[in-house]
């Protein structure tokens, strides 16, 4: 509707695309599978020490396939949000073999999904509604095959149609999976946008950090929250807050000193000019994604 009427538009749905970017559209199955299966054995700490711990994995995957630099300062930084995350969840640190098994394979999933889009992006051209709607034509029939395998819908049709006793509240629950809906589309069109114009760690950090505002809103606005809060939750959010401004630091000196050789090399023999090109091919700013949105469609 909204492209036939010229407010958005995105590439046509052909097999040549598709078939580029079915692995995409698998892997983000695979890890909303794997996770919403990890949350039925663990608890939201600890899943979130796990999607941590991600970021080391996604780091490393950019260095190995994009030749991206990983300096002391990022190690640093990607210890202390991981250590951040213990802390949060030091008094629900519990072992559980099925709930371990599947937060370790949502982590692959996790970080190939990342990693491999980003390959895509620049492979097949994508901008970010492009990315969103090959992912949604993709991705859902696969998601109704695994629910009609998997899922119990004669119960569920028995609690919430007919004279279920979950009738009164079925408004509730198609309001809730409206928002979901739009909050999913949200979440994916900024993701091809983050790893489009940055970098798959910067994006996986950024998904880290993101629990800071909110567990800073929740003390300041839940008293629920406030009767709970520990030591150990404020050394979490302070833990997780420095390791933002380290990630940040370690940004900044990278681009500083891809600055400072590309100046040298306007007045410096052909060696430095090929210094340059190092550095730019282990930098971890992608220089060629703002160039992808502009391919024609």
């Amino acid at each position: 509707m909204c492209k036939s009427s010229r407010l958005v538009t995105f590439r046509e749905l052909n097999p040549k695309d598709a078939k580029a970017w079915f692995p995409v559209s698998l892997m983000l199955v695979a890890m909303i599978y794997t996770g919403s299966l990890g949350l039925q054995f663990l608890p939201v700490s600890l899943f979130t020490v796990f999607k941590n711990l991600t970021i080391i994995g996604v780091a490393l995957g950019e260095r190995q396939l994009f030749k991206s630099r990983i300096t002391p300062l990022m190690w640093l930084s990607f210890a202390m949000i991981v250590g951040s995350s213990l802390l949060g969840a030091y008094h629900d640190i519990t072992f559980n073999v099925k709930g371990y098994s599947w937060m370790l394979l949502n982590c692959v999933m996790s970080a190939g999904y990342i990693l491999y889009m980003r390959k895509a992006i620049k492979t097949v051209g994508f901008a970010d509604l492009d990315s969103v709607y090959f992912n949604n034509c993709l991705g859902v029939p696969v998601m109704v095959a695994l629910s009609l395998l998997v899922d119990n819908w004669p119960d569920f049709m028995s609690q919430y149609f007919g004279s279920g006793p979950m009738v009164e509240s079925r408004s509730s629950l198609l309001a809730g999976m409206l928002l979901s809906s739009v909050s999913a589309f949200m979440i994916s069109y900024s993701t091809a946008w983050s790893v489009r114009v940055a970098s798959s760690t910067t994006y996986s950090m950024c998904g880290a950090l993101n629990k800071l505002p909110i567990a800073i809103s929740g003390l300041l606005f839940l008293s629920s929250e406030r009767a709970t809060f520990n030591l150990g939750n404020l050394a979490s959010v302070l833990l997780a807050f420095a390791s933002g401004i380290l990630y940040s630091m370690a940004q900044i000196r990278l681009r500083s000193a891809s600055k400072e050789l590309t100046c040298k090399a306007r007045s410096s023999p052909p060696t430095a000019t090929a210094h340059v090109h190092e550095l730019q091919a282990v930098e971890e700013v992608d220089s060629e994604a703002p160039k992808t949105a502009l391919l024609p469609k």
